[in-house]
């Protein structure tokens, strides 16, 4: 929890720099769901992934930051799924100007009135809090990470049919 209040009171204050390189998403979000899929699947997890990207595939990135902001989202999926047959999709498509990520699972949700606070810092829901893992940092580091690449980070949750984290990135030429 202290490394935890640590980054995101740095991140507040812009006291680390990003380090910003052309990526392809695509080859990106491939390399994430190869790293997670091993320990997903010890909990019966599987990640599907959906490339809707017709043309354009590039996005400035922090590759390491932007890599805690995925593995944040699809831990909390992990944590949160009351299904015997767990699914996370990952989709990425696109708007003229921006890549859509969207993380969904098939998980236990989020109460309707807890969606627009899961983002600020401390905050845990009941089903959270119930959890004696976690800080209460995750997303709302996840936000900051987001927002340092000029992004939005937003969720759409159902209780007992999941929730989508998801995120808007500029492209890049």
């Amino acid at each position: 929890m202290i490394d935890d209040l640590l980054l995101y009171s740095k991140l507040d204050l812009n006291q680390i720099p990003f380090n910003y390189e052309k990526t392809d998403i695509v080859e990106y979000f491939n390399y994430c769901i190869l790293e997670s899929s091993p320990e997903l699947e010890k909990y019966n997890i599987h990640i599907d992934f959906q490339n809707n990207l017709k043309d354009f595939r590039y996005v400035m990135l922090d590759r390491a930051r932007m890599k805690r902001v995925i593995v944040n989202i699809i831990d909390n999926s992990r944590k949160y799924m009351d299904k015997e047959n767990g699914l996370i999709t990952i989709m990425l498509r696109e708007t003229n100007s921006s890549i859509i990520i969207e993380i969904k699972d098939n998980g236990s949700g989020i109460d309707k009135s807890d969606v627009s606070k899961i983002f600020d810092r401390f905050y845990r829901s009941d089903l959270a809090r119930s959890d004696a893992k976690g800080s209460g940092l995750g997303l709302a580091i996840a936000k900051q990470i987001v927002e340092g690449h000029k992004g939005k980070i937003w969720a759409i949750s159902h209780e007992d049919e999941g929730t989508s984290i998801i995120i808007s990135l500029a492209k890049t030429i």
